[in-house]
């Protein structure tokens, strides 16, 4: 049993010198890279980039096969200054990686599209067709699923008393039921003070910083994990949180502010 989509891919035949310079080499290769990317422990759950290199795989690293053949048939290439030749295969190849890499992940977080799920109905305000929309952490948002401008948006509670609406990609990525739901623990809520540097948020009696991963607890429970960000002055001092949706290989960043009751935990940072 596998965890792929894909079966290994055979590399086009015919002269190795050839081969090594059609777009079907690189495409195929490319292919290749995703599949071994894809499998390693965790890999749903991160970022990928095309040219991360793990120091402990060495020459077994997803992309080392790119490397020798880049230095094999692209390297010339771009020393005789066929740049044409060569910005065109390594295209080929990175947007066949990227969109294979796509489908093998969605593949292990078995996530659903939009079309998938489907809409909410206009009373989801009573309770009804919740939809679980997936972070790049493996957590859920629990919300309502509408449109508005021809734009998907999700609608979910921040707190006991506000909801925020964020506009989603069309590639959203969806779960059928809501990620565990943790402990609370010990939470707190963001207190603005000043002191002798200017103004500053304390999260019970941690002094919270611009870029500090802080990690938000929602009323259903559920933890999301992101980082604060504030231009902090007496007049401006309205939170920011950012935190990543799940969506293809890298997610997609939204930004809220944050009201005043919002609660997050006391120990620990977010990644």
């Amino acid at each position: 049993m596998t965890n792929s989509t894909i079966v290994e891919e055979a590399k086009p035949a015919g002269d190795e010198e050839t081969a090594g310079l059609t777009p079907e080499y690189w495409a195929a290769l490319g292919r290749r890279v995703a599949k071994r990317m894809a499998e390693s422990w965790g890999a749903e759950w991160k970022s990928h980039d095309f040219d991360e290199v793990h120091e402990s795989w060495g020459d077994h690293a997803p992309t080392a096969e790119y490397r020798e053949a880049h230095k094999q048939f692209l390297k010339p290439l771009w020393d005789d200054g066929k740049d044409e030749q060569y910005d065109l295969l390594k295209r080929v190849c990175r947007e066949a990686w990227q969109e294979q890499l796509a489908k093998e992940l969605r593949f292990k977080r078995k996530s659903l599209f939009i079309d998938d799920v489907g809409y909410s109905s206009d009373d989801w305000r009573l309770g009804q067709q919740e939809r679980y929309l997936l972070l790049q952490d493996g957590t859920t948002l629990s919300g309502w699923l509408g449109r508005a401008e021809d734009q998907p948006m999700f609608t979910f509670k921040v707190s006991c008393s506000t909801e925020r609406r964020i506009r989603i990609p069309a590639d959203a990525e969806f779960l059928p039921a809501p990620s565990e739901v943790k402990g609370l623990a010990r939470t707190a809520r963001l207190v603005l003070r000043r002191d002798s540097s200017g103004y500053r948020h304390w999260l019970a009696k941690r002094d919270v910083h611009c870029g500090y991963g802080i990690t938000l607890v929602l009323p259903t429970g559920h933890l999301v994990r992101g980082r604060y960000e504030c231009n902090l002055s007496r007049e401006h001092n309205v939170p920011a949180f950012y935190f990543t949706l799940a969506r293809g290989i890298a997610g997609e960043v939204r930004c809220l502010n944050m009201p005043t009751d919002a609660e997050y935990l006391i120990e620990g940072r977010a990644l």
